[in-house]
């Protein structure tokens, strides 16, 4: 893992932190275990300074991700995301995206995208408490 001061990249995502919006676009890996989900929250709470962020999240690379990953994502406890976008590249990632978070319950708003652009402004638009 090597950090920079608002870009970071570990085994399964590319991370970067810009205007206010934590960007993690995953790799193309097969297999993306709890050990990841850690590392990259780890990182991302990091380049954030352990400061609450609005998060935008790059699925369209992504094959598998392990039940324990998806729960660790959606812990209180182990983010300090305000909100997730959801970038996805299909129909289907958009069934299984709906299934994730009913399943999950992110205590945060969350919603899935077609493009990066309607993410963003999505994010940027939302209504937080601060």
């Amino acid at each position: 893992m090597i950090i920079n001061q608002l870009v970071a990249e570990t085994r399964t995502e590319h991370i970067s932190f810009v205007n206010g919006i934590m960007h993690c676009v995953t790799k193309k890996v097969e297999y993306h275990g709890i050990e990841d989900a850690k590392e990259n929250v780890f990182v991302a709470n990091d380049l954030a300074n352990n400061e609450s962020y609005r998060l935008l999240i790059d699925l369209r690379n992504s094959k598998h991700a392990s039940i324990e990953a998806r729960k660790y994502y959606t812990s209180d406890k182990n983010n300090k995301a305000l909100a997730a976008a959801f970038v996805i590249k299909s129909p289907v990632s958009l069934i299984l995206g709906k299934m994730f978070m009913g399943l999950n319950k992110p205590s945060f708003p969350v919603s899935l995208f077609n493009s990066e652009s309607e993410a963003i402004e999505w994010l940027n638009n939302l209504q937080l408490p601060n």
